[in-house]
């Protein structure tokens, strides 16, 4: 995606996770690589890794930092998220006593911060907006690994 977007042709280098590319990006084994705000925030912080945008709207985490849109990259506004899921047929009143509860644990000061501590930004956009956020991700990833070849 990045290629596409820069016009690049670098070589994709799979990694088997955050911590592995850190210490090569770190150690100057590999010039760049994509990360969690999580994983890079306390190299950011040390000095010993730069981050040049964040993928999907600008972090709170690292709010200094623009995102990949704001640099013109539009194709790079991606944000990965947790959310729960239930049989397909749950009826409405369960759906939405169980999104309201969340909600209101995901507004809980101990919550928040164990969230904030782990870089991760809560927010309950409910059963509607979050099938929406789901069928248009679910899209996206489609179209890229179409255009990648990977099915």
């Amino acid at each position: 995606m990045f290629n596409d977007a820069a016009g690049l042709d670098m070589a994709h280098v799979p990694f088997k996770g955050d911590a592995q590319i850190s210490t090569d990006i770190i150690g100057g084994h590999v010039s760049g690589g994509f990360v969690t705000v999580a994983t890079a925030k306390p190299h950011i912080e040390a000095g010993t890794m730069r981050a040049p945008a964040v993928a999907g709207p600008r972090s709170p985490l690292l709010p200094g930092v623009p995102s990949f849109r704001e640099l013109g990259y539009t194709q790079l506004d991606v944000v990965g998220w947790f959310g729960m899921f239930g049989p397909a047929n749950m009826p409405k009143p369960v759906l939405d006593k169980i999104a309201a509860d969340v909600a209101v644990v995901l507004k809980t000061p101990d919550v928040e911060q164990k969230l904030k501590d782990m870089s991760l930004t809560p927010t309950a956009p409910g059963p509607a907006e979050f099938g929406r956020i789901v069928k248009r991700d679910l899209g996206y990833w489609d179209a890229v690994m179409k255009k990648v070849g990977e099915k």
